[in-house]
């Protein structure tokens, strides 16, 4: 160019020299139609193909960031249950890849939009940015639900292992139901205190994941799961609160709060037992008909106190039912044995008792009959050589005589009472009219 402009200038209008000056111009223009046309393609060809080392985004250039992003796309997020954390890294590589692939997409398009040679280019760069949006951006509200699904307490989640640990330990123990083991009644609170710390959980994590993603489609089926659960919790344990509250109740003991030292089944066990047997009645410990009596009466008045404690919280409830027919057959049971037997009893009270006790006669009427009826039986001494011994012994008859008819008299007038002791008081009459004979 140079040297054709001074040759022109000198000698543009010689006729020898419009040969070279065509020859020139026909060089220029080839060099304008191959080199500065092929210098635009080259520099978006230099663009396509330059990597991080020539000042590219692109670590290898942009063939093998597309040969690496497009068929990942194409193939779609794993979805493998086993390894939900492969979802998280295959997103956040492929937000990688799009990240560095729209930076670099928008110097091209700013450099070279207006190049033929870049329209290919351009729409590979779009077809793949438009997949992305396709798989990834719809794909990440799937993601973001079985995120939420997978976490754990060390993600955040109030669940520790995630919600299908959670499901998978709660869900069974629901279907099993309350353990109901008679020989391990504490069992069954303990199921019924971790159920309920479960379902706490469950609702708080249920709660927060219906605000964030209740409208997704995605998570519809883990809603209504988690709903399933909750109905199945009122219906076992809600329901199971109040069989728990009476076997509570029934087996508490002094130290739950209760008036029944070892609980119900201990107290009742006692009592019906020693009822069945009844007043012992053995002639040799008389007292110990007294002590039975005096069991059985404080053992009843604390069932009593208990019977209407528990009538009165659970008296509607089914599962109540059976305890309180139970007391009430034991309370029938007291009223034949021991309210009968005490009649008996004070019949045999006033026979056995001594001057200690009250009675006018020193060791109890058995005593004193022992010494009165065979020295009646024997008579009056009549030994000549002892005369002063009549009177003596007629002194002491006398004097067991009087003891005798004041006891009697005062028992007999008690126990003729027509609403009390009936036969006691016949038997007393009989034997004293015998003696007096």
């Amino acid at each position: 160019v140079e040297w054709y402009e001074g040759f022109k200038s000198n000698f543009g209008e010689s006729k020898h020299a419009q040969e070279t000056i065509a020859l020139c111009e026909g060089a220029l223009d080839k060099f304008q139609e191959v080199v500065v046309a092929g210098r635009e393609k080259l520099l978006v060809q230099n663009a396509i193909n330059g990597k991080k080392a020539d000042g590219s985004v692109l670590e290898y250039g942009l063939k093998y960031h597309l040969d690496r992003m497009v068929p990942a796309l194409e193939k779609g997020i794993p979805g493998d249950p086993r390894f939900p954390e492969r979802d998280n890294e295959w997103i956040a590589a492929r937000e990688k890849e799009q990240k560095l692939l729209v930076e670099w997409y928008e110097g091209f398009k700013s450099n070279f939009g207006e190049s033929k040679h870049a329209q290919e280019t351009i729409a590979l760069c779009e077809g793949a940015l438009d997949k992305f949006q396709e798989v990834v951006v719809a794909g990440r509200e799937k993601l973001l639900v079985q995120n939420a699904i997978n976490g754990k307490k060390a993600d955040g989640s109030v669940l520790e292992y995630g919600l299908k640990y959670h499901l998978d330990r709660m869900n069974p123990a629901l279907d099993k139901g309350i353990p109901g083991d008679p020989r391990f009644p504490e069992k069954d609170n303990e199921w019924v205190a971790a159920r309920e710390k479960e379902q706490k959980l469950l609702v708080e994590w249920y709660e927060g994941f219906r605000s964030s993603y209740g409208k997704s489609k995605y998570a519809q089926e883990t809603i209504e799961l988690c709903e399933k659960v909750f109905a199945k919790f009122k219906e076992v344990v809600d329901a199971g609160r109040e069989k728990l509250a009476v076997q509570n109740a029934i087996h508490a003991k002094k130290a739950d709060g209760s008036v029944l030292e070892y609980g119900f089944k201990y107290h009742y066990d006692q009592l019906n037992g020693a009822l069945e047997k009844g007043i012992p009645g053995d002639l040799r410990f008389p007292e110990r008909d007294n002590e039975w009596v005096a069991a059985r009466e404080k053992e009843q008045k604390l069932l009593v106190e208990w019977y209407e404690g528990f009538r009165s919280s659970y008296g509607k409830s089914k599962y109540a039912q059976e305890t309180i027919e139970l007391c009430e057959k034991v309370f029938a049971k007291f009223k034949e044995v021991v309210h009968a037997g005490r009649e008996k009893l004070a019949v045999q009270n006033a026979i056995n008792a001594k001057k200690a006790q009250g009675s006018v006669l020193e060791y109890g009427l058995k005593y004193h009959l022992d010494r009165m009826v065979p020295a009646l039986e024997k008579g009056i001494p009549g030994d000549p050589r002892f005369p002063e011994k009549d009177n003596e012994w007629i002194a002491a008859r006398e004097k067991e005589q009087k003891f005798l008819w004041s006891g009697s008299r005062a028992s007999g007038a008690t126990l003729a009472s027509p609403s009390t002791l009936k036969r006691p008081s016949h038997s007393v009459r009989e034997l004293w009219t015998n003696i007096k004979k």
